[in-house]
């Protein structure tokens, strides 16, 4: 998404107006849970940012985050100032944090290495299903749409999906986020839907 990519996180709420039955009828009251899967490049150290590592700044001399710059939730680590807006969803604990994630093993094949992200797959597996599918199947007890993905997860047209992969949620793919923030509907937008979506 590039530039257009916090615009289309600052808003979140007009999810709501997706003219889409099925997810209307399940959006107030129950709990909603938002993935963010940035593809390309991440500063993860000036993203979380290590408050007392000697390494840290002796590796970066001009590009450390000085520990007043930091916005401070722990003894050790620091918010990246930029992500202000999150703090209040972190003090509330309705934010988790991650750190570390990665893959058993890089086999440098790009589509292979994608498949083992959006399954969570070892190396040694093949798995029809992505990992979002796996953990909202398991729980999901409505047959409403199960999920929405914004964004292009996976460079085969075929199977645009990515970790809601599969046929026990129904998922849909707004493939260009800019285009639905313009015309806040389906109608004109590059999106798709996986089979179960399709019968909704």
């Amino acid at each position: 998404m590039q530039a257009s990519r916090r615009k289309f996180l600052q808003s979140g709420p007009a999810l709501a107006l997706l003219p889409f039955p099925a997810l209307a009828t399940r959006t107030t009251g129950g709990r909603v849970a938002v993935l963010v899967y940035l593809k390309g490049g991440n500063d993860g150290y000036n993203t979380f940012v290590p408050l007392d590592n000697a390494r840290y700044r002796e590796l970066r001399p001009t590009l450390a985050i000085r520990r007043e710059q930091t916005l401070h939730f722990s003894d050790t680590h620091g918010f990246n100032a930029a992500l202000k807006p999150l703090l209040p969803a972190w003090q509330s604990r309705e934010l988790l944090l991650v750190q570390g994630i990665g893959q058993e093993e890089v086999t440098n094949q790009h589509y292979r290495d994608l498949e083992m992200q959006y399954t969570g797959a070892s190396p040694a597996e093949y798995l029809a299903e992505g990992w979002i599918t796996r953990a909202l199947g398991a729980a999901r007890q409505d047959s409403g749409l199960g999920g929405i993905a914004f964004g292009d997860l996976d460079i085969r047209v075929s199977d645009p999906m990515g970790p809601f992969r599969g046929e026990r949620i129904p998922a849909l793919n707004v493939v260009h986020p800019s285009e639905w923030l313009t015309r806040r509907q389906l109608t004109g937008t590059q999106h798709a839907l996986n089979a179960p979506a399709r019968q909704l």
